[in-house]
C-alpha cells in the first residue's frame, strides 16, 4: 500500500486489491485458529492473550492504510477517519475490563468487519482497482460515524455494568469509570487537531502520520490489556500524549502564521520517532519483567 499509493491518491491496480484481500484472509484465519489451538492443547496463557490482542492493535492501523490506498481519498481524510476508527477497539477492552469478558456484537465483531473489508476489496479488484471519486469520502465518513456509534455502545455498556454493580472491579460510580478513558479521548482530540492543522503535510506524508498514530495506539491499548489481565487499576502513560500535544500546539500556532525554526515535516518525524520509542519501551519492559520472573 505504501509503495503503490504513497499519498493515497494514486490508482491501485486490481490485482493488488486481490492480494490485500488474500493477506487479510490469511491474517484472519491465523488469528482465529491460534486461540482455539492454544485452548485445545492447554497452552493458553495471559501472555498469549496480551501478544494476540497487542498484535491486533497494530494491525488495526494497517487495515486503515490498506483501505485508504484503495479508496484514494487522500491523506487528511484518511488520517482523521483512521483516528476515529481505532476508537472501538480500545473501548472494547475497556468494556472487557469491567465485564470480565470480551463482548462482540452480532454484526460488529472483528471477523464481520474483516469479511466486509475483504468483500469491498474483491469488488474493487473486479472493477480494476478504481473507486469513483464521490464514493471514497462517503465510505470514510460512514466508517467514522459507525465507529463513533460503536464507541457510544461501549460507553453505554460500561455505564450499565457500573450502575448495576456488575463491574468485576471495585468501581461504583460511572464518573470514575469514565475518567479511565478520558486521557485516551484527550489523545484523540490532540491528534485530530494536529492532523487538521498540518493538513498540507498530512496530504504529502499520510503513511508516516498513520504509522505514528498506529504505534501510539498500540502502546496505549497494550497497556490497557496488560492492566486488565493483571487485575491492576487502569492508569495512562501520559508520556504518549506529550509529543502529540506538542505537535498540536505547533500545528495551531504555525497555521496562525507564527514563525518556527522547524517545519511540519520535522515535527512529524519527531512524533513518529517518539511513538516508536514509547511502543518499544512498553514491549521491552514486558519482556524484561517476564524474563526476570522466570529467573
Amino acid at each position: 500500500a505504501m509503495l503503490l499509493a504513497p499519498t493515497y491518491t494514486e490508482h491501485v491496480p486490481g490485482w493488488a486489491c486481490f492480494v490485500y484481500a488474500a493477506c487479510i484472509f490469511a491474517y484472519q484465519t491465523m488469528d482465529n485458529i491460534d486461540g482455539k489451538q492454544a485452548r485445545r492443547t492447554g497452552a493458553g496463557s495471559p501472555l498469549g492473550e496480551l501478544f494476540d490482542h497487542g498484535v491486533d492493535s497494530l494491525v488495526m492501523g494497517m487495515f486503515v492504510m490498506i483501505v485508504a490506498s484503495v479508496l484514494g481519498a487522500g491523506g487528511v481524510y484518511t488520517a482523521v477517519a483512521g483516528v476515529l476508527i481505532l476508537g472501538p477497539f480500545y473501548l472494547s477492552h475497556w468494556d472487557e475490563y469491567h465485564a470480565g469478558v470480551l463482548v462482540m456484537g452480532e454484526l460488529t465483531g472483528p471477523t464481520e468487519m474483516q469479511v466486509a473489508v475483504m468483500a469491498f476489496l474483491a469488488v474493487v479488484g473486479v472493477l480494476g482497482g478504481r473507486v469513483p471519486a464521490a464514493v471514497a469520502p462517503f465510505v470514510l465518513v460512514a466508517a467514522a460515524l459507525g465507529a463513533l456509534a460503536m464507541c457510544g455502545m461501549y460507553v453505554r455498556s460500561v455505564h450499565k455494568l457500573v450502575t448495576e454493580g456488575r463491574s468485576v472491579h471495585p468501581v461504583t460510580r460511572f464518573g470514575d469509570a469514565l475518567r479511565q478513558v478520558l486521557p485516551y479521548a484527550a489523545w484523540v482530540g490532540t491528534t485530530l487537531v494536529w492532523v487538521v492543522a498540518t493538513h498540507a503535510t498530512a496530504a504529502q506524508h499520510p503513511t508516516l502520520y498513520l504509522l505514528a498514530i498506529t504505534l501510539a495506539f498500540g502502546a496505549m491499548t497494550q497497556q490497557l490489556i496488560a492492566q486488565r489481565i493483571c487485575g491492576e487499576p487502569i492508569s495512562f502513560n501520559w508520556n504518549i500524549l506529550v509529543p502529540y500535544a506538542i505537535a498540536a500546539v505547533y500545528g495551531v500556532l504555525s497555521a496562525a502564521g507564527l514563525p518556527f525554526f522547524v517545519g511540519p515535516t520535522t515535527v512529524l518525524f519527531f512524533v513518529f520517532i517518539a511513538s516508536f520509542f514509547l511502543e518499544a519501551v512498553f514491549v521491552s519492559s514486558v519482556i524484561y519483567q517476564l524474563a526476570t520472573f522466570l529467573e
